[in-house]
C-alpha cells in the first residue's frame, strides 16, 4: 500500500511482494548447512525464487491487473514549501510517515490479528509426520500436496527450515520439500487474509494461482533433475 501510495508502478510493488517473503537470507544461510546439497539446494532457492518474483512483477504490468485492487489507494505527494529550513521539512516529512503508518496499522489489525491467531493454531497442531507420509517421491501428487498443504500454515522462513530438514532426511526429494517452503512462506492463509484487505478476490485468486503453478512447475523440475 505504500508502495502504491508513493506511485512505485504495480508490477515492481508485485515483484517485491512476492520475493520479500520468498527469499530470505536468513533461510539461505540455514539452508546452506545442510550437508553437502547444502550450496546447490540454496542456489535453486535463491533462482528460483527470483525468477517466480520478476515474472509475478512483469505480468502484473503486462495485464494490467491494478485494476482488480479492492481499494483506491492515491498516489500522495508531499508537498513542502521551498522556503522551509531543513528542520521544517523533516518535521513534516515524519508527521506525513506517522499518520500514513497509524493509518495504515488501524486499517489491517483485525486481519494480522485473525491471521496470527490460525497460523499458531494450524502451526501447533499438524506434525511433521503428516507431511512425510504424504510427500514421498513415490506419490505423484506430492508436488501438488506440498503446495496446497502448506496454505494454512503460518511461519517465518527461519522456522520452516527445520521442518525442511526433516523432510529431506526422511526420503521426500528436494523439489517437494523447497515446493512446501515457498508455500508456506509465501501464500500462507493468514497473509492472504490481510492482503485481501488490498486485492479484490479476484485478484487475489490469480495472485494466489500464479504463485501454485510457479511453486509446483519448480518442484517437478527440480525432482527430474
Amino acid at each position: 500500500m505504500g508502495f502504491i501510495a508513493a506511485g512505485v508502478p504495480f508490477g515492481v510493488s508485485v515483484a517485491f511482494l512476492v520475493s520479500s517473503p520468498l527469499i530470505s537470507e536468513i533461510a539461505a544461510i540455514m539452508l546452506l548447512s545442510m550437508g553437502s546439497y547444502g550450496a546447490y539446494i540454496v542456489s535453486v532457492y535463491i533462482i528460483s525464487g527470483t525468477i517466480i518474483s520478476v515474472l509475478a512483477g512483469y505480468l502484473a504490468d503486462k495485464f494490467h491487473v491494478e485494476k482488480y485492487l479492492a481499494l483506491n489507494i492515491p498516489k500522495v505527494t508531499l508537498t513542502v514549501c521551498a522556503c522551509s529550513s531543513m528542520r521544517e521539512k523533516a518535521v513534516a516529512l515524519v508527521k506525513y510517515a506517522h499518520e500514513f503508518s497509524w493509518n495504515l496499522v488501524k486499517s489491517l489489525c483485525l486481519y494480522i490479528l485473525i491471521g496470527l491467531v490460525i497460523g499458531a493454531y494450524m502451526h501447533g497442531y499438524i506434525p511433521q509426520e503428516f507431511f512425510v507420509e504424504y510427500m514421498g517421491a513415490e506419490n505423484i501428487w506430492a508436488v501438488p500436496f506440498a503446495a496446497v498443504v502448506g496454505i494454512p500454515i503460518y511461519a517465518s522462513q527461519a522456522g520452516i527450515v527445520p521442518l525442511v530438514q526433516v523432510l529431506l532426511m526422511k526420503g521426500v526429494p528436494v523439489g517437494t520439500a523447497l515446493v512446501a517452503f515457498m508455500s508456506i512462506a509465501t501464500i500462507s492463509l493468514p497473509e492472504m487474509m490481510m492482503l485481501k484487505k488490498v486485492f479484490s478476490l479476484k485478484l487475489l485468486m490469480m495472485f494466489i494461482g500464479y504463485l501454485l503453478v510457479a511453486f509446483m512447475a519448480t518442484g517437478y523440475l527440480l525432482n527430474m533433475l
